[in-house]
């Protein structure tokens, strides 16, 4: 009775403020019952997030070329035996230091220009003993590896053709992404853009060779994959 005075009282001396808080209260109740019991999921923050974070599939690392080299090589020497997706995760860490030990190198776990040729070197020594027959040299990978049409019919007998000079910079990369792909040492899409992917494959291919690793698209890079039969 005391306090149904109390409220009365209250909303006689100012009803507009008194029912405002009443209507304000209503609506957070009906707000909080709906986020916390009414929805078909559980929400990681009922109250106070409206956005959840992208995880999962949806935000997966993309693929590394070098790292993707990386993986292929050490399945050769026998230190790995997960799958082979490019993306670096523990089983890719512990492999690469379990190959650095063994090899004498600094047991770092990153994958560079460096590794790859060392494993490159490493793998041929597996397969024939002696690191100058280099078994997992592109060249001897290009003998197994069916030739683009347009590169086929243009390729001489003995000795290649040379790249024009004048050759534009957005068909200079196209030409390279589709020679790496070619070559096997990356999934590249030939868009032309040099993005990180191809910068990537390009260092990869670029120490696998045996040339200055910079990953940069340049004339000597397209040069040497149209030498080993990968692009025209």
């Amino acid at each position: 009775m005391r306090l149904t005075g109390s409220v009365g009282a209250l909303l006689a001396r100012d009803p507009v403020v008194t029912l405002g808080i009443a209507a304000f209260g209503l609506f957070t109740a009906m707000v909080a019952t709906n986020a916390i019991t009414a929805q078909p999921g559980r929400h990681p923050q009922p109250m106070f997030s409206t956005r959840t974070t992208i995880s999962g599939d949806a935000a997966a690392v993309q693929a590394d070329p070098m790292i993707r080299t990386v993986q292929e090589g050490l399945i050769k020497t026998g230190h790995y035996r997960a799958a082979v997706d490019g993306r670096t995760g523990p089983a890719t860490v512990d492999a690469i230091k379990a190959f650095q030990k063994e090899w004498g190198l600094e047991p770092t776990g990153r994958a560079t220009p460096a590794l790859v040729v060392a494993i490159d070197n490493a793998a041929a020594v597996a397969v024939t003993g002696s690191v100058e027959a280099r078994a997992a040299s592109l060249e001897d990978r290009m003998g197994a590896v069916p030739m683009p049409e347009p590169a086929r019919a243009a390729a001489p007998t003995q000795t290649r053709a040379s790249v024009p000079a004048d050759l534009p910079e957005k068909e200079l990369v196209r030409r390279i992404q589709a020679g790496l792909a070619n070559a096997q040492v990356a999934e590249l899409t030939a868009d032309g853009i040099a993005g990180p992917a191809t910068r990537r494959a390009i260092e990869a291919f670029q120490a696998l060779e045996g040339m200055d690793v910079t990953g940069k698209p340049d004339r000597s890079v397209l040069q040497r994959l149209v030498d080993i039969g990968a692009t025209n």
